[in-house]
């Protein structure tokens, strides 16, 4: 009988092994039905070292649809579910070390920033390294912007939290306010902005 997946473990690991070795179903084009109400794709692949190994990370992304007619959810609290796929070179082979199944969410409207928008990266101990990732989200008027940190130990991503760096009330609020008029609901305009350039853990 013929392998029909044996060239997905040939060179560098793709989309297309993470998800068979996740899922155990393969791309279609740029994604694959992982459950009657999930596709999933690819979000970023991350190469780095960890105690001067080479490892690769696919990190996938599945975000929820319609199951009757295949169109995606979207809504402003509609986040994906990251996935996650680590490997480690071995000679000239990449090997699987470890998994990690929807260990958090981001974005919103159905969607994530690209993963190529990661600028910062920590090695916070020998056996973890975390990576900064764009995010952010809105409600009731409000939007907020911010860094996702993720991190990788012991080939198990998690989610270590969020940081924010700027928020708005654009939504709900009105530049020139009235105040001679009572029934104005609507509150001054704000917004906050910073950057995160650094931490400092111990």
């Amino acid at each position: 009988m013929v392998d029909t997946h044996a060239a997905l473990f040939e060179g560098e690991p793709s989309a297309a092994r993470a998800i068979f070795e996740l899922y155990g179903t393969d791309l279609i084009g740029e994604s694959a039905s992982t459950a009657a109400d999930r596709l999933t794709s690819l979000f970023v692949k991350l190469n780095f070292r960890i105690n001067g190994q080479d490892r690769l990370s696919v990190l996938l992304k599945t975000k929820k649809i319609d199951p009757v007619t295949g169109a995606p959810i979207n809504c402003h609290v509609c986040s994906v579910s990251l996935s996650a796929v680590d490997y480690m070179r071995s000679g000239k082979q990449w090997v699987k070390v470890g998994q990690s199944l929807e260990f958090a969410e981001l974005g919103n409207w159905g969607e994530a920033i690209p993963g190529d928008s990661i600028d910062i990266k920590y090695d916070l101990a020998p056996s973890t390294t975390a990576f900064l990732f764009d995010d952010g989200g809105s409600g009731q008027g409000y939007y907020n912007v911010g860094k996702s940190i993720l991190a990788l130990e012991n080939a198990q991503w998690k989610s270590l939290g969020y940081i924010s760096t700027g928020e708005d009330n654009s939504g709900n609020c009105e530049e020139e306010l009235d105040p001679k008029n009572s029934n104005d609901t609507l509150k001054p305009c704000w917004k906050s902005k910073g950057t995160c350039k650094h931490a400092v853990l111990h």
